[in-house]
């Protein structure tokens, strides 16, 4: 695979990188000399062996990201964490936000704009209609189950990532009113602009587009608006040297 030449960030650009994590995780390279203590703690606290691999190899991946960007080794990178639990960098004006599920991981990079990212296995889930009651609008719940049985479970996963992705975007527990936001959009219609209060009590507009359901997986970008889409999109080399 070829090395990633990346550009500097254009103002309202958006950069998306997907990984392979357990591809990745079989290289030969010095996963611990790139994380801090606390990331080495926290992946060590995982019950699962191959999850904690997958958190570290993720994190890793992430300061190469941002390494390339600041021009600084990843593991000078240094984060800060919001009272949600949302990271950010210590300093430099560059936003970032990160999703992994079942070894998959998507990462969106942006200079001025304000971004979240979400990536969903799609799988078999026993209480899919009682988590779409709870957290989907009336209209969303319309739309999925009006979906074939073979479309319905696809459909409710990129519904679910569109909502966590806006969640993380805007990093302030959105979650608790996931219901009340309605994220339909149909083929005609692959972008949703969205209009929220934040906690400064201002009017901010959001767009939200889906990048990529395929291979069993769905994924969503949430981004404050005006920003520059659909966005940048690399494949992360499962060789780290290709990176330099």
């Amino acid at each position: 695979m070829s090395s990633i030449v990346l550009q500097p960030l254009k103002p309202n650009e958006i950069c998306v990188f997907y990984a392979f994590l357990d591809e990745i995780a079989q290289g030969d390279f010095n996963i611990e000399g790139m994380l801090s203590l606390d990331e080495i703690l926290r992946a060590q606290r995982y019950v699962h062996k191959r999850d904690g691999k997958r958190f570290a190899i993720g994190r890793v991946v992430l300061r190469m990201i941002l390494g390339r960007y600041l021009s600084i080794q990843p593991e000078a990178i240094s984060f800060q964490h919001n009272e949600f639990g949302k990271p950010t960098l210590d300093g430099p004006d560059l936003y970032f936000n990160m999703s992994k599920s079942a070894g998959r991981a998507t990462y969106a990079i942006s200079r001025n704009r304000q971004i979240g990212v979400d990536i969903e296995h799609i799988r078999d889930i026993p209480q899919m209609d009682q988590i779409s009651q709870r957290f989907f609008s009336k209209s969303e719940n319309e739309l999925l189950n009006a979906q074939p049985d073979s479309t319905k479970k696809e459909f409710f996963f990129q519904l679910w990532s569109r909502k966590e992705a806006l969640a993380k975007a805007v990093g302030t527990g959105l979650s608790k009113t996931y219901n009340t936001i309605d994220l339909t959009s149909g083929p005609s219609d692959p972008l949703r602009l969205l209009r929220l209060v934040d906690d400064s009590k201002k009017d901010r507009d959001w767009a939200v587009i889906d990048i990529g359901h395929k291979d069993g997986y769905a994924s969503a970008l949430a981004a404050e608006w005006p920003c520059i889409l659909p966005p940048q999109i690399y494949v992360f080399p499962l060789n780290f040297e290709d990176m330099f």
